[in-house]
Parts: structure tokens; sequence; C-alpha cells
């Protein structure tokens, strides 16, 4: 559950990169495991797709070394899809790879694929351009599809819908006139681009279409070959007249005009599935920020749709006019982070500027990550829900209404929180909670409760991830615009009075869309800009803005806004640490569902996961082994606070990159001490009676666990071991807080100090974290201030 080191600037030159061994990170595939597959026959190494298609146009040959990879755009059991760029004519392309180490009828399967990809040439159906046999893998370059699958896509009207049907029913059409039928008809197997042209990808097999019949079980066609036993009356009626010619003729165009209809039945369902079973009803006023236009005005502009962002713009759409921009995607566009299964490969699989998630490094060599899609850090974490401890309240700087304050949180939990159901590793490590003194048992629970407890989950009980944009579905359709893909750049600052009394004031923003253009959303009158964009991203837009402390800002040449010393300090992360198991047992994946509340300054949870391994021991003379299932378990403890301060500065004066942190891990001896007694409670945990089923019997008769990475100190009474333990394996929760913290860059209003029409609403604000996890706090704040609010607004109207 680590998030993977990028290459990345924040990391100190001539520093060795700390790689905690807490969990087993997903291994990287070592191309020369993979059996080669071979392509249709050829004279030359590099094919074309279309070379037997009727009527088409020479194609270009593209050489293999000149595609550079951008993002990873999707992925199955047999390969990944990669949007690439080829750098002679900087056209992008979508690039399937194939994995080498299949099952023979894999094989087979994407030998006739690649027959059907030579063989069709229509607007409807994804181009084929080259095929390439690299590594042992092959690679398919394919037409690239900007806008991504019907999976999840909102279709505004009926024309829209009419207009999408009659594509995908073209493309049917030719497939069929072909005798090509695609074995695997949904939305997600549906593209669309920039230019609203549907097409069809990833189809199956060429058969003779008289020989199957059609099921539609909701989602998919199913298609099966047909039995003489299993035709149709119409078919058999037709069987019967073969010796009368009209009768036949008659049959035969029943049956096409039955295909016609049938087809577009077929068609709709797809589309009508696509849109109201998984498209989220905020998408009404989701955009690309390129369809925004070059300026406009609101009475609220929010950077970053995440935890804290979209219930802060969902709340203030009741009222007034409301921008919300987010600089990645919406979440159905990656697949994988909308299931508890995806939750690891979407902190693995990262790029620098696509990815849901956007990988940094500490200078400790801590590797982290920061949310980057609508949802933030609440659309990519472990999904653990559970309330603020009431310590936090009272160090925040803040004079709550908590009356308001649990209004909110039930806001919140009524939409995205559930109850999780235990299995098999979490109930044990509950069990082993209690044996180890961590009592009370509190049962389910979504308040902070010492002892043991089940908490709050965003994940539902089909294992599909809910998350902070879900909120945005309160939102007041007529009042609110979410741009997505809208990278903002800078704040746009102000004078506003005369002589002495002038001070600056936000105007607007200027933010960037994907394809580079940029846009001005500027503020009416009385109106705010608000940063939610987290604690690495608020301050950093301050500091690029020219908020932040003078010389700094002056030595990158940043013309100086207002002088406010302390942007970018008093940053805080959460040190994890704790040991991994391979358990003698089979484990379900399960994330974070329990946690033990300490009075020793630690918070203790655990996860399991199942990750696929690919020995590196073969044999030339044998096919590579295809990849194990391994099961692995983890116990981890968090330190309370925590106390050890670091700071955040530029890499660069492109937003789009990392800033450089430290966190300063253990800084405070009191935060060593804390991960000391959490250590310690863990190795309880270890001895108790639950935990005995995970061990696995010895040669000698005993029976003990078999760690991954170091295990704990066999003397857990020896501090010196302990605090040298918890040093070499530091790790992140990704709970990082601070570098505009309350009464030193923003007021108890979370008004940015000297500057008007600015605020900082997220955990950038905390000088501690809240409770076990932070996202229930983070979103509840996003709904506290929204209505704090709107209260002022109509306070100041009466």
């Amino acid at each position: 559950m680590r998030a993977p080191p990028p290459s990345s600037a924040a990391s100190t030159p001539g520093r060795s990169r700390r790689r905690p061994d807490l969990s087993l990170p997903l291994p990287q595939r070592d191309t020369s495991l993979a059996v080669p597959l071979p392509l249709p026959p050829t004279n030359i190494q590099t094919v074309s797709c279309n070379t037997g298609a009727a009527n088409s146009s020479p194609v270009l040959q593209l050489n293999f070394s000149e595609l550079e990879r951008a993002n990873r755009i999707g992925s199955g059991a047999g390969g990944a899809v990669y949007r690439v760029l080829h750098r002679p004519t900087n056209t992008q392309y979508a690039l399937k790879v194939i994995y080498g180490h299949l099952e023979e009828s894999v094989r087979r399967q994407i030998y006739r694929e690649i027959e059907i990809l030579r063989d069709v040439n229509d607007p409807n159906i994804v181009k084929c351009h080259d095929m390439f046999d690299h590594g042992g893998e092959i690679q398919v370059l394919l037409e690239f599809m900007d806008g991504g699958s019907l999976e999840g896509a909102h279709i505004p009207n009926e024309a829209s819908l009419a207009d999408l049907t009659r594509q995908i029913l073209s493309g049917l059409a030719y497939l069929h006139r072909r005798h090509i039928v695609h074995r695997d008809i949904k939305p997600s197997n549906l593209l669309i681009n920039g230019r609203r042209q549907v097409k069809i990808a990833d189809f199956g097999v060429r058969l003779d279409s008289k020989f199957l019949i059609y099921h539609y079980n909701g989602t998919q066609l199913i298609l099966q070959r047909k039995q003489s036993s299993s035709l149709s009356p119409p078919e058999r009626s037709a069987a019967s007249r073969s010796s009368n010619t009209h009768g036949t003729m008659a049959a035969k165009r029943g049956r096409k005009s039955l295909y016609r209809i049938f087809a577009l039945a077929i068609v709709l369902a797809l589309v009508f599935s696509a849109q109201s079973q998984r498209a989220p009803g905020y998408m009404k006023f989701v955009s690309n920020a390129t369809d925004f236009p070059s300026e406009d005005y609101y009475d609220y502009i929010i950077v970053g749709g995440g935890t804290a962002g979209c219930p802060l713009a969902a709340t203030l759409s009741s009222g007034y006019k409301v921008l919300l921009l987010e600089r990645g995607g919406v979440p159905q566009e990656s697949p994988d982070l909308m299931t508890q299964d995806g939750f690891l490969s979407t902190l693995l699989e990262v790029d620098a500027f696509e990815s849901p998630a956007q990988a940094f490094i500490s200078e400790e060599g801590v590797p982290n990550a920061r949310g980057r899609v609508l949802g933030g850090s609440s659309a990519i974490n472990a999904g653990f829900y559970s309330r603020a401890d009431q310590e936090f309240y009272r160090m925040s700087g803040i004079h709550w209404d908590l009356r308001l304050v649990n209004q909110s949180f039930d806001w919140v939990e009524k939409a995205i929180v559930f109850g999780p159901q235990l299995k098999n590793w979490q109930s044990a490590f509950r069990d082993g909670l209690l044996e180890a003194g961590v009592s009370p048992y509190n049962g389910f629970s979504l308040s902070h409760l010492l002892g043991t407890k089940i908490g709050g989950s965003t994940f539902d009980s089909s294992g599909r991830r809910h998350s902070s944009a879900d909120l945005l579905n309160y939102a007041s359709p007529q009042n609110i615009r979410v741009a997505v893909h809208a990278t903002v750049e800078r704040i746009l600052l102000a004078y506003t009075g005369f002589g002495s009394g002038s001070r600056q004031s936000a105007v607007g923003v200027v933010f960037r869309d994907r394809i580079g253009h940029f846009h001005h959303a500027m503020v009416r009158d009385r109106g705010e800009i608000i940063l939610s964009a987290g604690a690495i991203g608020s301050p950093q837009l301050l500091l690029l803005s020219g908020i932040g402390p003078r010389p700094y800002l002056s030595s990158w040449g940043i013309p100086v806004s207002y002088h406010s010393p302390y942007v970018g300090q008093f940053l805080f992360d959460n040190p994890r640490n704790g040991i991994t198991i391979v358990p003698s047992v089979p484990l379900e994946h399960s994330l974070i569902q329990v946690v033990g509340i300490t009075e020793s300054g630690a918070y203790l949870e655990a996860a399991s996961n199942v990750i696929p391994f690919v020995s590196p021991l073969h044999s030339v003379f044998l096919p590579a082994p295809a990849p194990l299932y391994l099961t692995v378990a983890t116990l981890m403890e968090k330190v309370i606070g925590p106390l050890s301060s670091g700071s955040l500065r530029l890499s660069s004066t492109d937003v789009r990159f990392n800033p450089i942190v430290r966190f300063n891990y253990f800084a405070n001896p009191m935060d060593l001490q804390h991960c000391v007694n959490g250590l310690r409670k863990i190795g309880d945990i270890l001895r108790s009676r639950s935990m005995d089923e995970f061990k696995f019997r010895e040669w000698y008769g005993g029976r003990d666990f078999r760690f991954l990475g170091p295990a704990l100190p066999i003397n857990q009474s020896d501090n010196a071991l302990m605090s040298d333990f918890c040093r070499r394996t530091v790790s992140t929760i990704w709970h990082y807080h601070g570098g505009c913290v309350i009464g030193r860059v923003v007021d108890s209003y979370f008004r940015v100090m000297g500057v008007d029409a600015l605020r900082v609403v997220d955990g950038s604000a905390f000088n501690v974290s809240p409770g076990t996890n932070p996202q229930a706090t983070m979103m509840m704040l996003g709904r506290y201030v929204g209505m704090k609010m709107l209260r002022d607004r109509l306070r100041h109207r009466n």
C-alpha cells in the first residue's frame, strides 16, 4: 500500500532513497519472461493493419522507436493500453500492449483479432495503424479516441443519443456485411472523440452470423453458436419452406429486418445502460476545460475539486453562481479507481501529468501521492471513514459551531458512507486488538472512540467507490459549472480602495486547459476565490501567485504581491510503520475497516491484498511461468499529531510539477516514542491467539510468521532497537497537512491574511490531523464553511 517513487526533482541529490518494506510493491514485469507471440505471417517486421481493406488509403509506416508513452489509459488481464506520441509528427495514438506469457486459447483469440484488424476499414471502427513485435509482446498501434468510452458518459439530449446510435449501428452494419461478429459489445468498447464520433473497438472473432444466437443480459451482448435444435420459430419455418424460392427470399428479408430492429434495440439498450447506470447525476454540469469561454464571471471560484472542494462547491451553489476547477479528470475515466481491488494499481500506475494519483517523494526519500481527479484524495484512498477526535477541535484554532459540525457530517454520511462487512483478516485483527488490550469494543461507529471499533467505508456493498465528487449531486445544476483538466496557473490580484486604505484583493484566476489554451475566470462584486487544492497544491499556488516570503519569491523572480512569511511552513505528515506477512491461509482483499485507538499516541490499522507475483527463476527451455497470486497482510500504526514539522518549496514555476517537500519525520522525540508505543502494541497483536492461524508450521514442529521486509526486533523492550526500526521503516499513510496553517497564513475563518476575497479551505490550514483518518473531516469542512459563508452573505444582505 505504498505509492511508488516516480522520477522527481523533489529527491535530494546524493541521498539514497529509502524504500520502506511494510508491504510488497507490485513487481515490475520482466519482458525477458514473456513468451513471444507470433504475428500473422508477414515479410516485414512492421505490419500495416489495413493492407487488406478495400479502398484503404496508403498507410504511413511508423518506427516503433519513434513512439513515446505518455500515460496508461486502460488495462486488462492480457495487457494494457497507453496513449503514445509519435515524435516526428506530434501525433497521438493508442498503443495496445498484449503480454506474451498467455494461455494458448488467449493467443488464438489475439491472433484472430489481429486478422480482423488487418481487414476492416470503416469510419465507425477504431482504425489500426501498425503492429509491432517488441520484446516478446504484441504492440498494436490504434487510433486515439480522446473522449474515452461511453461507460459513464453523459448524453445531454435525444438528438445526441440518436446521432451516437446511428454511428454505432453503422459500424455494426459494416461488421455484419463482412460476417464479423463482435463478441463483447458494451459501453466500455464504444469509444468517442472530441468531435463526438463514436467508434467500435476490441471486437473478437470472425464467424458467420447465421451460426450465432444473441442474448442481452442488461449490460452486454453475449453471442453463442446455434445448435440445430435451438433454431427460433422464424428460422424453423424458413427451413421448412426451403424448397420454395419466394418463401426463402421472404424469410431472408424478414431475418434481415429482424436483425436491424434487434441491433437498434441492443445499441439503444447499451447507450441507455451507459447513461443511466454509470453516469452520476453531477456529470450534467461537468465539462472539459476546453469547452469553457476565454473569460467568464462567477460569484465563487473554487480551485481544486477534491475532498473539501466538492462539498464546498455544492453548498455555495444553492444561492450563487459557482465555478469548480479540477486539474484532473473524472473518476469514471479510470475503472480501476472505482473499485477496492484497484486501490494499489491506482497508486502504482502513475505518470507525470495525467494519472489520477500524482506521485512525489519527500526529501527523506519516502514515496507519497496526491489526488489528481475529481474527488481528490477521497477518490484514491483506502475508503476508511471516521469523524475527528475532540482534541482536534480544541487545537485547530477555530471557534467551531459543533451543532453545524454534526449537521455537516450527517449531510456527507447520508450520501456516501456505508457499513463494511468484515471478513477473515479484518475480523482476526479486531479480535487481536481486543486480546492486546485495546478496549473497549465499540462495534460499528463513525465517532472517534477510545478502544477498538469498526469504522465507516466509502465503498458500498458491491465494492464500488464513492467519493466527495458524489456530493456534487447535492448541487443546484443551474448555478454550478465544473471544469475538469483545468490547471490553475495563478491567482489574479489587484488593489482595491484608495490611498493608505488600499489592499490587495483576489479578482480571478488563470487556468490552462488540456490543449494549452488559457482561460480567465473572474469574480463578481463581493465574490471570492477559494483554494481547496490540498496541503501541497494550495501553498504552491499561493507562492506562484506572489503570496509568500518576500526574499524567497524574489529569488525565483516572482513579483511579490503580499509578504506572508509562513506560506509553505509547518508542513506535517503522520509517519506510518508496521510489518507485512505472507499468511499461511488464503485471505481476501481488504482495505482499512477496523481501527484501534490507543492512549499511547498511536492508531492501529490493518489491510490485506492479493497481488500478482512472477518468479525470476525460469529455464530457457520452458515457457515463462504464469503470474502467481500472492496474499500479503499488513499491520500498521500511525503516529497521532504529529509534532514534527517540515516545509515546502518550489521546484519549478510550472504548477504541474510537484514542489519539494520535507516532513522531518521523528524530529520531535515525542513522535518517535509514539511510534515505539504503537509497534509494541503490534507485537502484542502478533502474539495473540487470533493471529495463530496465519503462522506457518516450521520443520522442527513450531509455528511462526513469514515476514516480507523486516520483522519487529525480538527484544521489543529495547527503546534503541525499536527507535531504529521506526527510522528505518518509516512510510506515509498519506495524511499530510499544513502549509497554510490557521493563525499564520489564514485566520479562523480561513481567509488569507492581508489579501481580500481569498480563502484556503482544505487540510493545509490544519496543524494536526483529525482523528484516525482525515477524509471525513475534510468533507465536513467543505460543507461547514460553505454554510457559514451562505449565512454571512444572508446576514449582510439583511
